[in-house]
């Protein structure tokens, strides 16, 4: 199946990356059925998305989770989110969000979400 996207243009679609929600996604009911995305489909491998088949503008991005090991050796694990169109030749900004713990606190001058793909930055944080 052929679809239209704001982010991939025109791509093809192999039936069995086409996930249904029969009650639509929490915030977007009229949203029922969704592509499965990989950015490799693209060229540039970064990460996954979830396109709707209904509304070329509306596609969430998927974390990419990863870790690395501290000179203590100690390994952490983190998470990026990539902006939308993202391509890895360009270097990027990078927006860091530490996580301290349980009953931590942060403040952000803002309402929203975990994730900023609109911006051209990347986002790290520990999940």
């Amino acid at each position: 199946m052929k679809i239209k996207t704001k982010i991939f243009g025109e791509i093809e679609i192999a039936d069995d990356r086409i996930i249904s929600f029969p009650s639509g996604i929490i915030g977007f009911p009229e949203l029922t059925e969704f592509a499965l995305l990989h950015d490799e489909d693209s060229g540039s491998g970064a990460m996954h998305w979830m396109q709707s088949l209904q509304e070329p503008a509306f596609a969430m991005p998927g974390k990419r989770f990863c870790n690395f090991t501290t000179e203590r050796g100690d390994k952490l694990d983190y998470y990026l989110i990539y902006p939308a169109g993202f391509d890895p030749s360009p270097r990027y900004p990078v927006l860091l969000t530490q996580y301290s713990g349980p009953g931590s606190q942060q403040v952000a001058d803002r309402w929203g979400g975990d994730w900023e793909t609109e911006k051209d930055y990347m986002h790290f944080s520990r999940p």
